[in-house]
């Protein structure tokens, strides 16, 4: 009777064993789809950036041609400038 009893207590644990281990199973399967879900977040998250520094990158480059236009015409303006107050003429505006 006493090595019943052993046998059905050892059954018990390895039941419990079992239903510990498919608990494990099933949160390592929930945090696989959280992980997943995380990393396609990653992934969109980095093109958008991607695309974003693109963009500012192209911005940068319109602004500094725009920067370099105006101070040629700020120094041409100046130059005309000149030209009139040595000849003593007015601007026109």
């Amino acid at each position: 009777m006493a090595e019943y009893h052993d046998r059905l207590q050892e059954v018990e644990r390895y039941k419990a064993k079992l239903k510990e281990n498919k608990q494990l199973v099933d949160e390592a399967r929930r945090n696989k789809g959280l992980l997943t879900q995380a990393l396609q977040l990653k992934d969109e998250t980095m093109e958008s950036l991607k695309r974003r520094n693109g963009e500012n990158l192209r911005l940068k480059k319109l602004f500094e041609a725009t920067k370099k236009q105006f101070e040629v015409a700020t120094l041409e303006g100046g130059r005309c400038a000149r030209i009139l107050k040595f000849f003593d003429l007015s601007p026109c505006y």
